[in-house]
C-alpha cells in the first residue's frame, strides 16, 4: 500500500471549474459540483492518494433515489463491458457486495450504487467507522485499506449540501407571525376539566448520553 496523504483539492473525475470545495476532515473532503452529463448539482465526498493513483467517491445528485460509489485507479484499464464484483466492509460490519460496470467515458474507473434503505445503513455505517476495506474478489487488485477518520465531520457537510441543492436549507431569520394582532380579547373556550390545583411534580428528564465518538483509525493506506 502507497504512503498516506492528504485529498487533493482536484479530484481528476470531477471537472475542475465546476466543483466548490465545501470541507475537509481527516482525509475526507466534501464537494459541491455538477454531474458532467447532466449539469444537476451534486454533493461529493471523496478520499484520493495520489502516491497510488488511487481514489474513492460517494456522490449524490439532485432527485436521485441512489448513492452513486465509484472506485479509481490510474493504472486500470478496464473493458466497456466488464462487470466486477465488490465487497466492501467497514469495521466489523457485514459486507457490502455488487457487481460494479465501468465508469462511462472511463477506462480506469468502476461505478456502482447504494438504494433504498440500504443508503441510510450505508451512510451510518461510514459515518462512525474507524476502517473501510474494499476488495475485488475476481481481480489482481489488492484490497483496499481506507481511513474514515473524519467521516462523522464530512457526512454532516454532505448532509447539508443535499439540503442546500433540493432548497431545503435553513435560515437564519424567523418566519413572520402568520396571524395579524387585534385590539380586542378573544374570549377562551371553555374545557371540560378545571386548574390543577395540585400538580403532581415531573421527574427531571434524564441526561442525554455523550455523542458517539469514532476510534481513531490507523494511517489512510488507500
Amino acid at each position: 500500500m502507497g504512503a498516506s496523504v492528504a485529498c487533493a483539492v482536484f479530484f481528476a473525475p470531477i471537472a475542475e471549474a465546476q466543483q466548490v470545495v465545501l470541507a475537509r476532515y481527516g482525509y475526507w473532503t466534501a464537494l459541491r459540483t455538477v454531474s458532467s452529463g447532466t449539469g444537476v448539482p451534486m454533493c461529493v465526498v471523496a478520499i484520493n492518494n495520489t502516491h497510488t493513483g488511487r481514489s474513492f467517491y460517494i456522490k449524490w445528485a439532485r432527485g436521485d433515489r441512489f448513492l452513486m460509489v465509484q472506485a479509481f485507479r490510474t493504472s486500470w484499464n478496464i473493458p466497456r463491458s466488464a462487470q466486477i464484483p465488490i465487497a466492501l466492509q467497514v469495521d466489523s460490519n457485514s459486507a457490502w457486495t455488487a457487481t460494479a460496470g465501468n465508469v462511462d467515458t472511463m477506462s480506469n474507473g468502476i461505478s456502482w450504487t447504494v438504494a433504498g434503505n440500504a443508503m441510510l445503513r450505508f451512510i451510518e455505517q461510514f459515518r462512525l467507522g474507524s476502517r473501510m476495506v474494499l476488495r475485488f474478489p475476481s481481480g489482481s487488485e489488492a484490497p483496499w485499506d481506507i481511513s474514515l477518520t473524519g467521516t462523522n465531520a464530512i457526512l454532516s457537510t454532505f448532509t447539508q449540501c443535499m439540503r442546500d441543492i433540493t432548497g431545503t436549507a435553513t435560515q437564519p431569520f424567523a418566519p413572520p407571525a402568520p396571524v395579524p394582532t387585534q385590539p380586542f380579547s378573544a374570549p377562551v373556550p371553555a374545557q371540560p376539566f378545571g386548574p390543577d390545583t395540585n400538580p403532581t411534580p415531573r421527574p427531571a428528564p434524564a441526561p442525554e448520553p455523550p455523542p458517539r465518538k469514532q476510534q481513531p483509525a490507523g494511517a489512510n493506506t488507500i
